[in-house]
């Protein structure tokens, strides 16, 4: 309390002495002009925020009401008293954006797309609490005994009394690093990119905090190019324009859902991260950097290459949340297939699984059509089913028994899987951020260094792969890709250094392995599906496992390869950090291989030329079968 008292008493003291220190000719005019033109004296040429706040309430004209400070000030230091930099930031936003986008708003209740409060809503969505996944990674390392989300960032509570399914009453703070291996971790490394945080560090990914790490644009360089005088243009850290736009690009989305979990901002455009490592790649694979990763071009989302971009499926609530806090990502999200082709048996209603319209699909002549937000282009939408009298549209084939399938769990065929995470906490050091503080809230008082979380973290994916996934069963009881999250093997070292213990990997309370598992929609959907053979003659699609990694190898104790989900009878090995997920038991696993058999006849059927077979796919007692079909065939002949 005294160094406070003490700085503000010299701030004071600086005020007055510069306020009776003799003044550079043409300081004083330069100052009278500011002081008549308020913030534009220094700040000409400055892009208006927006167009539509500017005409609401002269957003162009009034920047205290978002900014604060003091417009009518003679000086800088006097203008800046109480300016709030980023009017967005999650720790003022109270003041700032709520006047207008909250129900306690002081100016205005603003609708967009129809929904009101999107500041409350924000606060406890999933790109706010980071609840899902904080709640897997505590549950696979065993730190909590429940899937569901009981910490996030910050402490949270529901808008209202009642919770739909995956949503939780309300969230305590994370505990400190002190308190577990995977509070430490999670401080220390993981919660990155929360909108609690930002990065003006690491190019590729510059981005701000708040309502801003969307809705203002940043450049790859984060390079400013604003016509504001007083933005330095050499200097990394700055948005491009100053500008609040809901035209958000996919490069923008990006600037977080790159390099972690399941990578499915990069799947959809086209990219995937690389490793010296990488055992099973796409041929003549080209490397590059982009968005703070090392990656290569693989096949772009068909969606992507026809110009869709991210927020013409994902809607507002998919966004911001509804007020709810969830505990894993599929709770929030409510955009489907479904929601835009239909399926086998019944018709698109053009709604989230939600019910919530789509507000960019509008019907001409009976036929349905995407307008896209950004470009503003109308793309028809192939629908699958169609109602009597209708003209028939091409028809898809249609096996008994795949109603039970997602539709990427076909139409999505090789996708990044990284398994195998050699972690280290290193106690001898710290991590330079806690992450889970956020954006100034880890910056003590008096110029003291930022807060940090105890233990350095280290990690390298030991197995990666561009391939085929592991098939299991999502909450929705369907088929879908299943890719690692979370395969853990942590190496600790104490104050001095030295390694406590052998490498160690957790057991769930479930009695599991905490190597993780876990369905994924990936984001890089394909016109074309993948081959009968390539899941029902293949070990791994069914999570059975390859040989194509030896853990053993590498010293840690493990009896099972890294992508064996299963037993042969149905014995589950691995655990998930998801709720109501599961490989295929064992009477599935059954059907699968019987209708397998039924492949090495009708693979060469003209009705069925999609059934090919892969060479190699089916181990040794597997082709048995085969070969005594193939000896009665050929007796037959004869």
């Amino acid at each position: 309390m005294q160094n406070r008292m003490r700085i503000v008493l010299v701030g004071i003291l600086i005020t007055a002495l510069t306020a009776l220190a003799p003044r550079p000719a043409g300081s004083q005019e330069k100052e009278s002009a500011a002081q008549g033109e308020g913030c534009f004296g220094c700040h000409k040429g400055i892009e208006t925020i927006n167009q539509k706040m500017a005409a609401a309430w002269g957003a162009d004209k009034r920047c205290e009401v978002c900014h604060s400070g003091q417009p009518s000030a003679a000086t800088e230091l006097e203008a800046h008293t109480g300016l709030i930099a980023n009017p967005s930031d999650l720790r003022v936003i109270d003041r700032t954006c709520g006047k207008c986008h909250s129900d306690y708003g002081e100016l205005a209740k603003v609708k967009v797309q129809g929904i009101e409060n999107h500041v409350g809503r924000v606060m406890r969505s999933l790109m706010a609490t980071v609840a899902s996944e904080i709640a897997g990674t505590r549950y696979l390392w065993n730190a909590q005994e429940t899937r569901s989300a009981i910490y996030g960032v910050r402490a949270a509570s529901d808008l209202d009394r009642e919770q739909p399914e995956g949503a939780v009453q309300r969230l305590s703070e994370l505990p400190p690093s002190q308190n577990s291996d995977a509070d430490s971790l999670l401080r220390g490394a993981c919660l990155r990119c929360h909108l609690w945080t930002e990065d003006k560090t690491t190019p590729g990914v510059f981005r701000p905090a708040g309502c801003a790490a969307c809705h203002v644009l940043y450049g790859e360089d984060g390079a400013s190019k604003s016509g504001d005088p007083t933005v330095p243009k050499d200097e990394p850290g700055h948005p491009l324009r100053h500008e609040i736009t809901t035209r958000i690009p996919d490069s923008q989305c990006m600037l977080c859902h790159n390099d972690g979990g399941a990578r499915i901002g990069l799947s959809y455009v086209g990219l995937t991260v690389t490793d010296p490592q990488l055992t099973r790649r796409p041929a003549d694979a080209s490397e590059k950097t982009a968005y703070g990763a090392r990656v290569m071009h693989v096949k772009p989302d068909v969606h992507f290459r026809r110009g869709i971009g991210c927020i013409d499926c994902h809607d507002s609530v998919d966004l911001h949340g509804d007020g709810n806090i969830y505990s894993h990502q599929e709770y929030q999200v409510g955009i489907r297939c479904e929601s835009c082709h239909g399926g086998p048996s019944k018709r698109p209603a053009f709604r989230t699984e939600r019910g919530d319209p789509l507000r960019n699909v509008v019907v001409m002549g009976a036929k349905p059509y995407l307008r896209t937000k950004i470009l503003e282009e109308e793309h028809i939408i192939p629908v699958l089913h169609t109602s009597a009298g209708e003209s028939p549209e091409p028809a898809p084939i249609w096996h008994d028994g795949h109603e039970k399938l997602e539709c990427y769990a076909c139409h999505s065929a090789s996708m990044p899987q990284c398994f195998g995470c050699h972690m280290v906490r290193d106690d001898s050091r710290m991590s330079p951020v806690d992450w889970a503080a956020g954006v100034g809230e880890g910056e003590p008082p008096d110029g003291e260094p930022p807060k940090s979380s105890l233990g350095g973290w280290s990690g390298q994916s030991l197995y990666q792969e561009w391939d085929n996934p592991v098939l299991g069963v999502n909450r929705r009881g369907r088929a879908s890709p299943f890719i690692p999250g979370g395969q853990a093997i942590l190496t600790h070292l104490d104050l001095a250094g030295d390694r406590v213990g052998p490498d160690h990997t957790f057991t769930t309370s479930a009695g599991l392995y905490g190597f993780s598992m876990s369905p994924v929609q990936p984001h890089n959907i394909s016109s074309e599906s993948r081959t009968c053979s390539s899941c029902h003659s293949s070990k791994k699609t069914m999570g059975l496992g390859t040989e194509f990694a030896d853990l053993k190898r590498l010293g840690i104790g493990l009896n099972f390869p890294p992508d064996r989900l299963v037993n042969e009878d149905g014995g589950r090995i691995q655990d998930s950090g998801h709720e109501g997920v599961r490989p295929f038991n064992g009477e599935e696993l059954a059907t699968l291989l019987r209708t397998d058999f039924c492949i090495l006849c009708h693979e060469r059927s003209s009705e069925t030329r999609q059934w090919r077979f892969a060479p190699g796919s089916l181990k040794e007692a597997d082709r048995l079968p085969k070969e005594a079909i193939q000896k009665a065939f050929q007796a037959g002949k004869e």
